[in-house]
C-alpha cells in the first residue's frame, strides 16, 4: 500500500495532522516537544483511495535529548519505507535552520514531498507560507490542523501521487471478501519488556527501547 510519512522538527503539529488524516485521536498531542518518539502507522482513506500514513517523532540534530539519536533512527528508517513525505513546518514561527536541514535530507531521497505550512489560521496569514518556497519544493500548502483549513487540498495532492494501478488493486480488493482479524494489545508495568516484545514480533525497531 502507498505509504505517506509525516515528518518535521518537534512541535510543528505532525501528530495533530496525523489524527486529522485518519479521523481519530491515535497519536498523543501535547504542546511540548518530544511527546512522539515511536512511529505510529495507520490506514487512511480519501476520496475512495486508501493509503498508509505514518506519524514520526520530531527530527533534531543535536544529542541534548537522550532520545534524539533513537528518534532520528526511526525517522531515517521511514525515509526508506515511505513513498511520499508530508513535511510539516510552523508558519507562525517561520523558516528555521533545522527546517532547511530536514529539507536537504528529503531532497536526497528523490521522493515526492508536500510541504504543509501549519498554523495558518486565516487568509491574512497566507503570506507567511511564501518564505518556505526557499526549501526548493514545488508543493507548498497552507493548513491549520486546529481550524481544519487546507486539509482537503493537502489530501487531494497526496492522492494525485498514488499510482493508478494501485487504485485499481484497491478496488479489486474491496470486491473480495473481507478477512477477519483480531487486535492485540501488549500491556504491563513499566520496564517489563513490552517494547522489546513488539520489536521482536515485528522483526524491526518499531518502538524505542
Amino acid at each position: 500500500m502507498f505509504r505517506v510519512a509525516i515528518v518535521g522538527r518537534p512541535n510543528v503539529g505532525k501528530s495533530s495532522l496525523f489524527n486529522r488524516i485518519i479521523g481519530q485521536r491515535k497519536a498523543i498531542v501535547e504542546d511540548v516537544p518530544g511527546v512522539t518518539r515511536d512511529r505510529i502507522v495507520s490506514t487512511a482513506e480519501w476520496r475512495g483511495v486508501k493509503f498508509e500514513v505514518v506519524d514520526t517523532g520530531g527530527y533534531i540534530t543535536g544529542d541534548e535529548d537522550k532520545f534524539a539519536p533513537y528518534i532520528r533512527k526511526q525517522v531515517e528508517k521511514e525515509l526508506e519505507l515511505s513513498d511520499l513525505f508530508i513535511f510539516v513546518v510552523d508558519g507562525k514561527q517561520g523558516l528555521t535552520p533545522l527546517d532547511k536541514e530536514i529539507a536537504n535530507i528529503l531532497h536526497r531521497t528523490e521522493k515526492p514531498v508536500i510541504v504543509a505550512v501549519n498554523k495558518i489560521d486565516d487568509t491574512e496569514k497566507e503570506k507567511l507560507a511564501y518564505e518556505f518556497y526557499e526549501l526548493g519544493f514545488e508543493n507548498i500548502i497552507s493548513i491549520s490542523t486546529i481550524q481544519k483549513l487546507g486539509l482537503a487540498e493537502l489530501l487531494d495532492k497526496v492522492v494525485e501521487y498514488i499510482p493508478e494501478y494501485e487504485k485499481e488493486i484497491q478496488e479489486e480488493e474491496e470486491k473480495e471478501e473481507k478477512r477477519d482479524y483480531i487486535k492485540v494489545a501488549i500491556v504491563g508495568k513499566p520496564n517489563a519488556g513490552k517494547s522489546s516484545l513488539i520489536n521482536a514480533l515485528l522483526n524491526e525497531e518499531r518502538v524505542l527501547v
